[in-house]
């Protein structure tokens, strides 16, 4: 039998981290990073949030700042305060009126998807 509780963890914003992080179910960060990436399944950058650094994850929410390029293997949410200043690699996107988003995308809809 599995587990099914979902790891949750999350990165105030009083937290300042110099490295990088790799978390396994969800995170809410809120923090500053800088020098490193983050790394896990289901990512929020909180609003006020700063990230220098790349993201890796299956799903994010982006509403604070990233300096980096960000990796999603499925859905990447930018809502409307967020600021991405690099590239975005991504299954599908959401993209709020509002957000800014400096770089390259790419957009590639899921393995395993026919088109008909």
């Amino acid at each position: 039998m599995t587990d099914t509780k979902t790891k949750s963890s999350s990165v105030p914003n009083d937290v300042e981290i110099h490295g990088s992080i790799t978390f396994g179910g969800d995170m809410v960060f809120a923090g500053r990073l800088t020098g490193g990436n983050i790394k896990g399944p289901t990512l929020t950058v909180s609003h006020g949030a700063h990230v220098t650094g790349n993201v890796e994850s299956d799903s994010c929410e982006l509403v604070g700042t990233v300096h980096g390029d960000v990796m999603v293997t499925g859905k990447c949410e930018l809502k409307s305060a967020a600021i991405l200043l690099g590239d975005l690699t991504t299954s599908r996107l959401v993209m709020a009126e509002g957000a800014t988003f400096v770089g390259k995308a790419d957009i590639r809809p899921e393995q395993g998807k026919k088109t008909p």
